[in-house]
């Protein structure tokens, strides 16, 4: 052993060169260079490769469908580009664009169950839970920002009388949410589809809860939350008739420091719904937390009468001055006593 030993040595100091020209291995569990390199190269082919298998994935959707339901695919392509230069750190789970059409029917009208200024809103079922999905209209530019500004605020938000935002297809500009089986509130005022009229045990219990998740808003953190479009087809009746403040994507942060203040934050143009809109916000666009509560008395004030809201406040005041407020209250639930 030792001899063989020696003649190693030997030969080692011979050829120094020879040793220490080699490349030294690369240590267990790091990647070289040339590993990296090749790491870098397969992690583009593959994507490469996903990008290629959704495109064909939309084609083949595409040639399945009907000539209107095509028109459709291409115009949430579209939004899917406007929506691409939006950036949000929020965070929820993420629904594709197929499992959100196998999930509506292909969008069908069957499944419709409203819309408005954003888009159609669909009942739908994912994961075994009946849902309602809220798709972005494709012409809607605004509405890409209010998409963006719904998602953030209602992740960032939990209260008891605040839709809950469940999941997202955000790539499109659909919006899950719990889905809300006695509709809005707007709907049940004036009964629609044959629904009975709300009791008034039922009626002061949303006027309650409208304002504390009203208050919730006003009181958040680091700035107060003004809703800007409050309304009774904002508000939805869950199956218990547990009212939730929805369609937040108008909603704005106002400074703290004018929080409280008469009149508290200019905006360039007012937005909203015109017989909400309090009118100094008309006049001059100042925004603050009263804009909102300017909203909430007219919404009160059809709680009560069962009315339409245009000129509902002046009416109601000339009522009261003339001791007749009580004919005003909603016959409906008279009768229904």
């Amino acid at each position: 052993l030792e001899s063989s030993s020696g003649t190693l040595d030997a030969a080692q100091e011979a050829s120094p060169s020879r040793w220490r020209g080699r490349a030294p291995s690369c240590q267990p569990g790091h990647l070289c260079g040339h590993g990296i390199a090749l790491a870098e190269k397969e992690k583009e082919r593959c994507k490469v490769l996903l990008e290629a298998a959704q495109r064909q994935k939309i084609i083949e959707i595409e040639e399945k469908r009907a000539p209107g339901d095509r028109k459709m695919l291409q115009d949430m392509v579209q939004k899917k580009k406007v929506l691409k230069g939006l950036t949000t750190n929020v965070y929820y789970r993420k629904y594709t664009i197929e499992e959100i059409q196998q999930a509506t029917d292909n969008f069908s009208d069957k499944l419709k169950i409203g819309e408005g200024g954003y888009g159609p809103v669909f009942k739908a079922s994912l994961d075994h839970t009946v849902v309602a999905i809220k798709i972005l209209h494709p012409d809607a530019a605004q509405g890409a920002r209010q998409f963006q500004q719904e998602i953030e605020v209602l992740n960032s938000i939990r209260h008891p009388n605040m839709v809950l935002l469940m999941d997202a297809c955000p790539e499109y500009g659909c919006i899950v949410y719990d889905y809300m089986a006695n509709g809005s509130l707007e709907d049940r005022l004036f009964c629609r589809s044959n629904t009975p009229p709300l009791p008034w045990q039922h009626r002061f219990k949303i006027a309650a809860e409208l304002a504390t998740g009203l208050l919730f808003l006003h009181q958040s953190k680091p700035e107060p939350l003004v809703h800007r479009d409050l309304k009774p087809a904002n508000i939805l009746l869950d199956h218990n008739f547990v009212s939730k403040i929805a369609d937040v994507g108008l909603a704005r942060l106002v400074p703290s420091s004018v929080a409280n203040a008469a009149t508290q934050y200019c905006m360039t143009a007012a937005a909203g719904t015109f017989c909400y809109i309090d009118i100094e916000y008309q006049q001059t666009g100042m925004l603050g937390i009263k804009s909102d509560i300017y909203a909430l008395g007219i919404i009160l004030l059809q709680v009560v009468t069962g009315a339409l809201p245009m000129g509902l406040a002046h009416n109601v005041e000339r009522a009261m001055e003339e001791g007749r407020f009580q004919r005003l209250l909603d016959p409906s639930v008279r009768l229904a006593i």
